[in-house]
């Protein structure tokens, strides 16, 4: 019976000791998360966001995977996905982390060169860098005091990169339809002027998208709201 007695208190014993590592790990993640970024976001964005993340959080190993291709999260061994776009009901979970708004923008040397644009239908007579990936058409779309406004664009050059489309327009090449993201630090040190800032455009939302087990594992509920967080202090 002693000896029955000494198994068990030490079996409870690490039962206990491993119930508190496991609330330390809850606290403190640690092993590895691997994250599928678009290129443009993680390019422009998630390099300082990861820095950041790996700063609070150094026992956790972060991966992240840019590939602008739709892959299969869970073949692929991902812990969690960043996608824009409206999500479509699947096995995945979905949560909305930000949004951002598409504005209009060109260097002041194109607009001293060919001038500034005071109203959606000015567009016409520029030089407009169309997103194929983001416009089904060749047109953009405003609002003016609720009123849809769609005005057909044209241009020299288009493409389904963001990050291709910001090299043109900030070596003044025309006016790009751009994420808020992609463009923020530019406007900020104005190598970028926004423009028709007082009509309204979409906003392109951004997901996190992840296995919908039972359990969300801590390292990426962490790190999810840590990325709502991060797009959060940084909305316009």
């Amino acid at each position: 019976g002693e000896a029955y007695y000494e198994v068990c208190a030490r079996a409870v014993g690490e039962l206990e000791t491993a119930e508190a590592d496991l609330g330390a790990l809850r606290r403190m993640p640690r092993g590895k998360l691997k994250i599928l970024a678009p290129k443009s976001l993680a390019v422009l964005e998630l390099v300082d966001a990861s820095r950041a993340f790996a700063d609070a959080y150094p026992d956790l190993e972060v991966e992240v995977f840019i590939e602008d291709e739709l892959l299969d999260i869970v073949e692929h061994g991902f812990d969690l996905a960043l996608r824009f776009g409206e999500q479509p009901d699947s096995a995945l979970v979905a949560r909305k982390i930000a949004s951002f708004r598409l504005i209009p923008c060109a260097t002041p040397r194109y607009l001293n060169r060919h001038g500034t644009p005071r109203k959606p239908s000015d567009l016409s007579q520029h030089n407009c860098l169309r997103h194929l990936g983001m416009t089904k058409d060749a047109s953009w779309h405003f609002a003016d005091k609720g009123e849809a406004l769609a005005v057909a664009i044209h241009g020299r050059i288009s493409s389904n990169s963001t990050v291709f489309l910001r090299e043109c327009v900030l070596h003044g090449e025309g006016i790009g339809l751009m994420p808020s993201y992609s463009v923020r630090k530019d406007i900020k040190a104005r190598r970028l002027r926004p423009l028709l800032t007082k009509f309204t455009t979409a906003s392109l939302p951004l997901y996190a998208v992840h296995p919908g087990h039972r359990h969300l594992a801590t390292k990426v509920r962490i790190c999810v709201d840590f990325l709502v967080d991060w797009f959060e202090r940084r909305a316009e």
